[in-house]
């Protein structure tokens, strides 16, 4: 499958964790992305050898801890790629706003 439809269904499935309110553009930190359309713009994956790297700038609740949520978004990830034979090796989560 396209990276690029796995991100967005990626994407789209990390905006159902609780705790995660919203995602910021991962060129620019100060850009919080308000339409579903942009999200994909907080996000990215690059490939080598089968192993995936994520990127990921999100706004978390002030009630969350990030530690369920990093739990979360890597078994998201997991979840996701495993079936397209990519494998996680780096997941790198910047919280860009808290609220």
């Amino acid at each position: 499958m396209d990276i690029s439809i796995l991100s967005k269904n990626f994407i789209k499935n990390l905006s159902s964790i609780p705790g995660i309110l919203g995602f910021c553009n991962i060129n620019d930190s100060n850009k919080e992305l308000k339409d579903s359309k942009t999200w994909g713009d907080a996000l990215s994956i690059t490939t080598d050898h089968g192993k995936a790297n994520f990127n990921i700038s999100i706004i978390i609740s002030v009630d969350s801890t990030i530690n369920n949520i990093a739990k979360q978004i890597k078994k998201q990830a997991t979840f996701d790629f495993k079936n397209n034979e990519l494998k996680i090796n780096n997941i790198n989560i910047y919280i860009n706003g808290v609220k």
